[in-house]
C-alpha cells in the first residue's frame, strides 16, 4: 500500500510538473507570437502608411514647387489656379502626416518649419516692399512664421476675408518671387 501511495504521488507530481511545463511553454510561444505579430503590424504601418504618406507628400511638394515655377515663368490666372490646386493637394498629405509627428520629424522641428500659424503678415509685407532679392537662402534665414504652408497659402489665395481666390492682377512680381523661393524650401 505504501508503494502504491508513493507511486501514485510520484506519477501525479510528474504529470502536474509536465502540464505546468507545457503551460509555461505555451505561454512563451504565445508571447513570442504576440511580439512577432506586433512587429509585423508596426512594420506594415511604417511601410504602408507612414512612409507612403511621406513619399506622397514629397511628390506633391515637388509638384507644388513646379507649379509655382511655371507661374513665375508665365504669370497667368490659369497657372495661379494650378499652383493653388497643387497647394491644396500638398496640404492634404501634410495633414495626414500630422498623425505621426514623432521621431525625426519631431526632433528636427519639421512641423514648425512647415506649418507655423499665425503668419507674420506685417513682416511679410515689409519683406515684399523691400528691394531685397528673395531667394531660398533668404527664406531659410527667416522665422518659421514667414515660410511654409501658411505663407504660400496667403500668397496664393489672399487674406480670405473678401475671397478665397486671388486674381493674377493682384499678385505682384515680388509675391511670385517669394512664392518661388518658399515653395523650393518647403
Amino acid at each position: 500500500m505504501k508503494k502504491y501511495i508513493v507511486t501514485t504521488l510520484f506519477v501525479s507530481f510528474f504529470t502536474i510538473s509536465c502540464s505546468q511545463t507545457k503551460n509555461t511553454l505555451d505561454k512563451d510561444v504565445r508571447k513570442k507570437e504576440k511580439v512577432t505579430l506586433s512587429n509585423k503590424v508596426i512594420q506594415n504601418l511604417a511601410q504602408s502608411v507612414i512612409l507612403h504618406t511621406y513619399q506622397e507628400l514629397s511628390k506633391k511638394s515637388e509638384n507644388l514647387s513646379q507649379s509655382v515655377a511655371q507661374l513665375s515663368v508665365e504669370p497667368t490666372q490659369e497657372n495661379l489656379d494650378l499652383a493653388a490646386d497643387a497647394w491644396r493637394q500638398t496640404r492634404i498629405y501634410w495633414e495626414q502626416t500630422e498623425s505621426f509627428l514623432f521621431g525625426p520629424v519631431e526632433s528636427l522641428s519639421i512641423d514648425p518649419m512647415i506649418d507655423t500659424w499665425p503668419l507674420n503678415r506685417s513682416d511679410l509685407e515689409s519683406i515684399l516692399s523691400s528691394n531685397n532679392k528673395i531667394t531660398p537662402e533668404v527664406i531659410r534665414t527667416l522665422g518659421t512664421n514667414l515660410k511654409g504652408f501658411h505663407t504660400i497659402e496667403y500668397l496664393l489665395f489672399g487674406d480670405g476675408i473678401q475671397s478665397n481666390q486671388k486674381l493674377i492682377a493682384n499678385l505682384s512680381q515680388k509675391e511670385i518671387e517669394y512664392l518661388l523661393a518658399t515653395s523650393q524650401v518647403l
